[in-house]
């Protein structure tokens, strides 16, 4: 296949699409991401990147952990508002249904087939980013039957993908 130079800031696409929880001001505050990999195997990690601008930066660093959401697609337009709002200027904690995650405190989204409690290890910072590498204390998906709950889970979240239109 025929390759063309398309740019130097290339992404590799699809990327999944979470919602950051973390409690700021003793509520619940939400972010959509969509910079998000699993970067170790064991101890399992998860690494996010976020604007340095972003107003749930101080939340992370101020609890030091936080949940990482993955919606299904029945959840697009409120985890678009979750990316197009921010806590700053708006209060998120009444868009889902919150439980708090037992091992960190960290708001978990009842809605979302997929929620894991992380603890922040480390940080990098660039000049436009935060890089965020967490270890994921525990896990929570819905209950379906054992059997059942990983391959329901990557189905009803397969679609929700952030995806690149090269052409």
């Amino acid at each position: 296949m025929k390759k063309v130079a398309i740019d130097e800031n290339a992404y590799p696409y699809p990327m999944p699409m979470v919602v950051l929880g973390v409690m700021m001001e003793e509520r619940p505050n939400f972010m959509a991401v969509g910079w998000v990999t699993r970067v170790n195997f064991q101890p399992p990690m998860i690494a996010v990147a976020l604007g340095k601008r972003h107003y749930t930066n101080g939340g992370i660093h101020a609890a030091g952990a936080f949940s990482v959401n993955v919606p299904g697609t029945d959840l697009l337009a409120k985890v678009d508002y979750c990316g197009i709002v921010s806590g700053r200027d708006k209060d998120k904690s009444a868009l889902f249904t919150v439980t708090r995650g037992e091992k960190t405190g960290a708001p978990l989204i009842e809605e979302c087939p997929l929620a894991m409690e992380c603890r922040l290890r480390a940080s990098v910072f660039r000049s436009t980013t935060n890089l965020r590498l967490q270890s994921i204390s525990t896990s929570w998906a819905s209950t379906i039957s054992k059997a059942a709950t990983h391959q329901a889970t990557r189905r009803k979240c397969s679609s929700f993908l952030r995806r690149q239109n090269w052409a």
